[in-house]
This record gives C-alpha cells, structure tokens and sequence, in this order.
C-alpha cells in the first residue's frame, strides 16, 4: 500500500493474514518438496574441519547481485560469515514450543537473539515437525539417522558429511550443534551434487529446480558462511543446486550443505528480514513459518 492511509493498511494486513492461511492449509505447502526417506545411512562418509583459535574474531554480512558463470543466470545472494568463537556464537534454535511447531524465522531469531539468522532445517508440511537430526547445544532434539548431509560442530570442530545410526548414538563425535540437510553440494572445494544425488536418493527435479535456497558452509580457513539466495519458484527465479554449489565455489567455500529451501529460505539481520522471501512461492513478500534456524549470536 502507498502513503499512510489506515483503511490501506487495514485490507493489506487482511491479504497477508488470508494468503498465509492458505498456505498453512496446503498440504505440501511449496513446490520444492523434498520426497521423505526411508532407511539410514550404512557406513560413515564424513570430513573434519578444526577450527582456528589464533584467527581474530569476526562477523560480517553482505548482500550483493551476481551471475552464474557457466549459465549466465542472474542471482541475489545474502551472506553471513563468522571466523571465530565456536561453539557458543553459533548455533540452531527452534520456535517456541520446540520442534513441532514452526514460527517466522525474524520471531524466533529476536526469541533466542540472534544477531543474523536463517532458516535452517527441513520439516514435514502435513504436521509442521522437523525432519532429520537436530542437536542443540548438546541435547539431541532427534537422532532418527538418514542417507542426508549433516552439518555439525563439536567443541573443537565442524563435522560435515554422512552418519550412521551408531555413529550418532556413541557419543562420539561429541556434537553440540547438528542438522540435516539435503545435498552435499561443495565437498572438499569440488562440487559435489552429482555424488550426493545417488548417494541420498535426491530426485533429479530437485536438484534441478531453480528456487530459492539456504546453505551452510565453511571455507578451508573455518569461516562459517550462510548463504541464501532470492527467488520464485512459480517463474523460475533462483538457482538449481549445480549453480548453488558454482557460486559457493566462487565464494572459496570448502565443504557446502544445501538446507531447506524455496519459500523457506529467508535472512535476517538483527530481526529484520533482509532478503525477499515468497512464501507462497508467487510474487508476494512473505515468511513462511518454519521449524529450525540458524543463529549467530553476541555481535
């Protein structure tokens, strides 16, 4: 709506109220819906990254346009990175009420303040839970184990790859932080989404598709990065996961996990969202209520 004119604001406060209802009825909620798994992984395939204690501390965003090289396809990219401070100035949180239930990404970043903050992990579109493995600050939230990326730090590392059920139950490695993702798309500063396609049964529409995208990465000097990327599933605005994992690599990321997407991804920087979201996966400015986030905290 143009100017201050209350009755404007009032109807446009009752669009946004009736879309996302409709939304929250949907079934699957957007397109990009990654098909459930059955089944765990069988055999440990991960990498270990220390962190670097003798590097200096630091935070810094940015947002900025760019393009593909190898497509030619235009993008805007939102990004976090943080060199310093592992565990305790990173971490993943959950919306009141905790994994069952979702909220807007800005409301569960001021929740658990969170200086800039993403969506995070995939969740269930017919009863709102979270999917795959989630630890927070040491307590496992779910452990039910998959053939799906896991991001995790311990307290002396970031842990990348894929865990077996036995793996995750020992103990060891020691996880305070993890989630599941799908696609493994920078492995050891390569792409690899070919790899973890059939490695995680990832459907080649999936992969495909150009929508909007969340990333959890890592460079080879331990800088975390998050990475997030605009679009619009419903005129193909946005990037497949092959041009994520290219621009990645152009950034001089060094292991990449692909995150949910679509009309979840979102960014926020001191609880403003800063990117555009679409929600309903249309041209229309909009969070969708998700379970899990990304939290950057004390900066």
């Amino acid at each position: 709506p143009q100017g201050k004119n209350p009755k404007n604001m009032a109807t446009f406060v009752n669009l946004c109220t009736v879309l996302t209802a409709l939304w929250l009825q949907s079934p699957v909620g957007g397109k990009l819906v990654l098909p459930s798994w059955d089944g765990y992984s069988i055999y440990d395939d991960y990498d270990v990254l220390k962190f670097q204690p003798d590097r200096p501390p630091g935070f810094g965003n940015y947002s900025r346009t760019g393009t593909v090289n190898s497509t030619g396809r235009s993008y805007t990219v939102h990004v976090a990175t943080l060199s310093k401070g592992f565990p305790s100035t990173f971490g993943f949180e959950l919306p009141q009420g905790g994994c069952c239930h979702r909220g807007l990404t800005s409301d569960t970043a001021k929740q658990h303040n969170c200086t800039y903050a993403t969506n995070a992990g995939f969740f269930n579109t017919n009863t709102g839970c979270c999917v795959g493995n989630l630890i927070i600050d040491g307590a496992p939230i779910q452990l039910p184990a998959s053939n799906r990326i896991n991001f995790g730090l311990t307290d002396d590392s970031f842990i990348i790859g894929y865990l077996t059920n036995e793996t995750l139950h020992s103990g060891q490695p020691k996880f305070i932080q993890l989630i599941t993702g799908a696609g493994w798309l920078v492995r050891q500063g390569k792409s690899y989404v070919n790899e973890s396609m059939s490695v995680e049964d990832i459907p080649e529409r999936f992969v495909m598709e150009k929508a909007p995208r969340t990333t959890i990465a890592v460079d080879s000097n331990g800088t975390l990065y998050l990475v997030q990327v605009d679009g619009e599933e419903d005129i193909k605005a946005g990037l497949d996961l092959h041009e994520m994992a290219e621009v990645l690599l152009q950034m001089g990321i060094w292991q990449a996990a692909n995150l949910d997407g679509g009309g979840s991804s979102v960014s926020v920087y001191r609880g403003t969202v800063i990117s555009k979201p679409t929600c309903l996966d249309i041209h229309f400015i909009c969070e969708r209520p998700v379970t899990s986030i990304t939290c950057i905290k004390d900066f």
